[in-house]
C-alpha cells in the first residue's frame, strides 16, 4: 500500500432491496475475511460493519470457519 490508500474498498452491505436470501446471508458472511485477506485494518472491517474493532477481531479475527461442502 502507498501513500494510505486501500488496495480495494472495504465492501458496505447496506440495506438489502428485499428479504434475504440463503446466498445473501453466505455472501456476507465472507465479507470480513476478504477485506482481511485485503490487508483492510480491523478498524475498517469494524467501521463498514457498525461495530467496534475489538468486536471485529473478535467475530472475525480468530480463524476463519470451514468451507461447507455443498
Amino acid at each position: 500500500m502507498s501513500g494510505g490508500r486501500l488496495a480495494a474498498p472495504v465492501c458496505h452491505l447496506g440495506t438489502p432491496p428485499g428479504p434475504l436470501t440463503i446466498d445473501m446471508v453466505e455472501q456476507a458472511a465472507v465479507v470480513p475475511y476478504r477485506d482481511r485477506d485485503l490487508d483492510h485494518s480491523w478498524s475498517q472491517i469494524g467501521q463498514s460493519l457498525g461495530i467496534s474493532k475489538q468486536a471485529a477481531w473478535e467475530r472475525y479475527g480468530k480463524s476463519r470457519p470451514e468451507q461447507a461442502s455443498r
